[in-house]
């Protein structure tokens, strides 16, 4: 099954007869839209190692909190 590709009235579509798709043919746009959804999600996955880390510094003062209450009260003793 060969699909029929046609030209459109812009030189960067072509348009698929059978589907009636247009698809790009401008390959450097479909490399900087690649490269800027890759950095989108790669701001994506730091947010989120952040957050996660943000997290992990949370729990951890809580952590030494309750260390330093502890002592505290061994101290008084």
């Amino acid at each position: 099954m060969e699909s029929k590709l046609l030209k459109t009235e812009n030189p960067n579509l072509l348009k698929d007869q059978e589907s009636n798709a247009l698809l790009s043919t401008n390959v450097k746009e479909l490399a900087r839209h690649k490269a800027a959804k890759a950095n989108v999600e790669n701001q994506k996955r730091q947010e989120i190692d952040l957050n996660n880390i943000k997290s992990e510094v949370f729990s951890l003062k809580q952590e030494l909190g309750e260390i330093k209450g502890l002592l505290s009260k061994l101290l008084n003793k």
